[in-house]
């Protein structure tokens, strides 16, 4: 099964990791436009070296990898994925009923398959 059609993806600063690998990767692929208030949070690293416990069973982590583009420039980390569209935050989006930045996502969506 392959989707082929239009994608939007919206990012916040809620959105790390995982979720900036993902968006970033869409958006660099041209498979997708990212939306949102502020770009992600730009905590991107590879941590999949294994968890440690330290004493009273605190579990940690660290990163052990930078994820770089084909010119060797470090990605997301510290940067976040920017969006190619970035919706303000208006006082009647912050205080209203209405998610702003869906409701622009689905028009940009809407205004690319009319």
């Amino acid at each position: 099964l392959l989707y082929e059609g239009e994608i939007a993806v919206l990012v916040s600063p809620n959105c790390v990791s995982a979720c900036e690998g993902f968006a970033y990767a869409l958006q660099e692929n041209d498979r997708a436009v990212v939306f949102g208030h502020y770009p992600s949070a730009g905590a991107f690293g590879d941590v999949g070296r294994g968890q440690y416990t330290l004493p009273d069973e605190i579990k940690m982590q660290y990163p052990t990898g930078r994820p770089v583009d084909s010119s060797g420039e470090v990605i997301i980390e510290g940067k976040g994925v920017i969006p190619d569209f970035i919706v303000p935050v208006t006082e009647e989006s912050a205080l209203g009923g209405e998610d702003a930045l869906l409701i622009r996502a689905i028009e940009a969506l809407l205004d690319k398959i009319k």
